[in-house]
């Protein structure tokens, strides 16, 4: 073997590799990003809940009322079944 022919060879598999390692990138950087964009929505409706309970909260200077203590409740058990991330 020519060495015009090992340097053919050696660069085509550094080429190889090259082309390997983005198409893993670009894999991992979608797989990645549909990842964050379901943390984020779960993490919206997080604050969606915590929002209404503090409105409940605040409807009233006194003693909650039925109602806002429903709400309350309400929104505190979906907030305890929202679980954005396991363990």
């Amino acid at each position: 073997m020519t060495i015009k022919n090992k340097l053919r060879i050696g660069i085509s598999f550094l080429f190889l590799l090259a082309i390997i390692c983005c198409g893993l990138s670009i894999y991992y950087l979608n797989r990645l990003s549909a990842d964050a964009k379901n943390i984020l929505k779960d993490n919206y409706e997080s604050l969606q809940f915590s929002k209404d309970m503090g409105s409940a909260l605040d409807g009233s200077p006194g003693v909650l009322n039925p109602q806002q203590k429903k709400i309350f409740e309400e929104n505190l058990n979906k907030e305890e079944h929202d679980i954005t991330e396991k363990g």
